[in-house]
């Protein structure tokens, strides 16, 4: 089940685009072929029986919805996107020694998180796309967010979250601070507050996203 966002673990030039496309939808197919008659896979498309509300952990489900990227999370987009020019400006004598680490180890980051929102009828799901597996770009993303997309997931929730619990912490899943450093750093500056949802939610871990 390791398929990667928005497709397969494929690599391919532009000069077959569309060999690859193909490709990876047929990869998604084969997928679902796999997981049709286990007991464990919940197809929301083809059944109304479910509720994603009481599915339990673990079950793979299948369902349509609409996707988008917390409006919080630009910034924190923004930082990465210049951080080599923050380094000599931010990493200074001044600056004590948890501090220092933990910007050493942001600065060194590559595989970071990026939150997502999913709407499924009346129901909130979170996740967290893990960049280095996606087949699109970052910016790229926006357009999805007005068009209802085909999702394969692993529920890694039991019950509904409440809303007062953050689903994503821009210090732990984008800059991959551990616990000690995060409780140690004096303040957190505009754009790595942690994100909450508006509503209780379930978490999925993403498999596969498609039209």
């Amino acid at each position: 089940m390791n398929l990667k966002v928005f497709g397969g673990d494929l690599k391919g030039s532009k000069k077959y685009k569309a060999e690859v496309k193909e490709s990876l939808l047929y990869n998604c197919v084969a997928f679902e072929k796999l997981l049709n008659g286990r007991e464990d896979f919940a197809d929301f498309i083809e059944s109304s029986k479910w509720d994603i509300n009481t599915i339990a952990r673990g079950f793979i489900i299948k369902f349509n919805g609409y996707m988008n990227v917390p409006e919080e999370f630009d910034i924190t987009q923004t930082i990465q996107r210049f951080k080599p020019m923050l380094m000599d400006s931010i990493v200074n004598d001044g600056m004590g020694e948890t501090e220092k680490e933990a910007f050493k180890i942001f600065f060194e980051v590559s595989d970071v998180k990026i939150p997502v929102l999913i709407d499924i009828e009346d129901s909130l799901i979170c996740s967290k796309l893990v960049g280095n597996n996606m087949l699109v770009e970052y910016e790229d993303l926006e357009e999805y967010e007005d068009l209802e997309v085909t999702i394969i997931a692993r529920v890694t929730s039991n019950n509904l979250i409440n809303m007062k619990k953050p689903f994503y912490d821009p210090l732990k899943d984008f800059m991959k601070l551990n616990r000690t450093l995060r409780r140690n750093m004096s303040e957190r500056a505009e754009g790595l507050y942690e994100i909450y949802p508006d509503q209780n939610y379930k978490t999925v871990e993403i498999l596969a996203i498609y039209q």
